[in-house]
């Protein structure tokens, strides 16, 4: 359907309320007694949209109704013939049990999805679930403090997905994989260096793919693995492409802490005048932005410079 190819394209480039609207313009196109199918696709395509628009402005508590949403249709989708689309469903399901912190729920639906991929030959959306399925894994892994022998089978599961992922041309997989493999090098297995090369495909993937809500995450974990290393200059550069990408979206998150590490490095530096600066700019946008922990903090720093 052409709605929901419309609101991935405005879904991708930030536009959320456009992305919606792609959305609300298909019942009036088809009539108001639209397939099961067609309803069912379209409240997957719109929960992606809510996702990912509450992360980025930080409307969290916006998880809840959406996965309610979502399990509401739930027989409905069971029941469907269409595999493709009970297998889109179920991705957009997992999704919000991983936004909403429900991991089990999520793994089993992430398994399902892949598993119905597989048997229609859908490669590159095989792809998609299974760097979801590893995504989820990720996070119980690291909710569970899981032993070293876990964490290498992890890393083994996602560079077979990145070969998996590479053979069949399924980019956003791709990206979501590599994205996450260096996090688990950086942060499970304390190699910065391992990570970056992989953050950094992960980054030319989503510059090409045009997916600007996954750009600033991207750029700021740069800044903080090269910090790590000591690059100061190049972590500096990341921080400065991290706060600018969010700022051309509104990802309230990566607005704040970018400038806040950035503040930091030059307050290293001895630059303290130049930290205040990026600081009170750091505390005025999450002002601005609601986000009161993000403003304490930059507060908090700024006093500690005084």
């Amino acid at each position: 359907m052409a709605a929901l190819a419309a609101s991935e394209r405005w879904l991708f480039a930030a536009r959320f309320e456009k992305a919606t609207a792609a959305l609300e313009l298909a019942p009036a196109a088809e009539g108001e007694a639209l397939p099961a199918a067609v309803r069912v696709a379209l409240a997957a395509q719109r929960a992606e949209v809510e996702l990912v628009a509450g992360t980025v402005r930080r409307r969290f508590d916006s998880y809840a109704a959406t996965l309610e949403a979502l399990r509401e249709l739930g027989p409905e989708a069971e029941a469907l013939p269409e595999q493709a689309v009970r297998a889109r469903f179920l991705a957009a399901l997992a999704a919000a049990e991983l936004h909403a912190g429900e991991l089990d729920g999520a793994a089993e639906h992430a398994a399902a999805a892949a598993e119905l991929r597989g048997l229609l030959d859908d490669a590159a959306g095989r792809a998609e679930a299974v760097a979801l399925a590893l995504h989820v894994a990720h996070l119980k892994l690291l909710r569970e403090s899981g032993e070293r022998a876990r964490r290498t089978e992890l890393l083994g599961r996602y560079e077979a997905a990145i070969r998996d992922a590479e053979a069949v041309g399924a980019r956003r997989a791709l990206a979501v994989d590599l994205h996450h493999l260096g996090r688990l090098l950086a942060e499970t297995f304390a190699d910065p260096v391992g990570a970056i090369p992989l953050y950094r495909r992960a980054a030319a993937l989503r510059e090409e793919l045009g997916d600007r809500p996954g750009l600033a995450p991207v750029y700021h974990a740069l800044g903080d693995l090269h910090a790590e290393l000591g690059e100061t200059a190049t972590a500096a550069h990341w921080f400065r492409v991290a706060f600018v990408s969010a700022d051309e979206i509104g990802y309230v998150r990566f607005r704040v802490n970018p400038r806040l590490r950035l503040a930091e490095l030059l307050r290293a530096r001895g630059e303290a005048d130049a930290a205040r600066g990026w600081l009170a700019e750091a505390r005025r946008i999450a002002a601005a932005d609601g986000w009161q922990a993000g403003e304490e903090e930059a507060a908090r720093r700024l006093a500690a410079l005084d």
